[in-house]
């Protein structure tokens, strides 16, 4: 567990009850579970727990028709050739691609190496792709919506993720690390879409 700034205290339990809040500009997600079960008591006798979830949208225009490029990222896996932090994806489900498809993924956190549970929440091409991890450290939702550009593909990221460790110390930092990492991989998928039209 760590400490937000001596006010809120990070930690997880098996099926709480879960509301959302927005303190000083950060998404948390409040839990309310038994006494016993965390180590701070809040006032009037109810014990919370606080997840931090960062949450940010980002955008890369790339220079490709939109059906390619939805066809690109919305195949797992492609996700090691222009996602820094995964070095690999298998299939854990009969078919592959649909919503409800489920894989593994081996990422490379600062952490050090790390497998995580994946699952395809939506896939509707070439409009909408949306990825949740089912299990393992840094959660996250990353929603990725397509649109025709002049020729070209607009993606917009709508993103939540839930730091490790003591990014939860420095939840703005954290947001901008996070979103400057992501910026980064979408330079790469950028670069490799539009390295292929030539």
């Amino acid at each position: 567990m760590a400490a937000i700034r001596g006010l809120l205290r990070v930690d997880t339990l098996a099926e709480p009850s879960t509301q959302v809040h927005t303190v000083n500009g950060v998404r948390l997600a409040r839990e309310e579970s038994e006494p016993e079960e965390v180590e701070r008591v809040y006032p009037r006798g109810r014990v919370y727990n606080y997840r931090l979830v960062l949450r940010f949208e980002t955008s890369v225009r790339i220079g490709r028709p939109v059906d390619e490029v939805f066809d690109y990222v919305s195949d797992p896996g492609n996700f090691p050739r222009w996602n820094s932090a995964v070095q690999a994806v298998r299939s854990t489900s009969a078919v592959g691609g649909d919503v409800g498809s489920t894989y593994s993924l081996e990422r490379e956190l600062p952490s050090g190496r790390a497998e995580n549970g994946l699952e395809i929440l939506a896939h509707e091409r070439p409009r909408e792709f949306a990825i949740r991890t089912t299990s393992g450290p840094t959660p996250f939702v990353y929603r990725y919506r397509f649109s025709p550009d002049d020729g070209a593909t607009l993606v917009q990221l709508d993103a939540e993720v839930e730091p490790a460790g003591a990014a939860g110390l420095v939840a703005p930092l954290a947001r901008l690390a996070v979103k400057r990492g992501v910026d980064d991989n979408f330079g790469a998928l950028k670069a490799i879409l539009e390295a292929s039209a030539s």
